[in-house]
């Protein structure tokens, strides 16, 4: 379920970083989708999210991993205060 929520966040994210940056051949949200999968096809929806799902997949392995030890770290903190 995530993944595929993953899919298409990472669709609109395109769509957004594109109008951010001032493109202007695309005149709406609705357009610069239309547009995309026009000229790109549904691989330029998805450009990146290789990078952005493997950075993801890690950060999530390297809290697993040391999830107890941030647990404990941030307890001696407040505690403390």
């Amino acid at each position: 379920m995530k993944l595929r929520t993953y899919g298409v966040v990472t669709m609109f994210r395109i769509v957004k970083v594109r109008l951010q940056a001032g493109a202007t051949k695309y005149r709406s949200s609705i357009n610069a989708l239309a547009t995309i999968l026009r000229e790109e096809g549904l691989e330029g929806l998805y450009k990146g999210m290789s990078s952005k799902l493997l950075q993801s997949v890690l950060t999530a392995a390297i809290l697993f991993a040391f999830q107890r030890r941030i647990f404990l770290m941030t307890k001696a903190v407040s505690s403390s205060i």
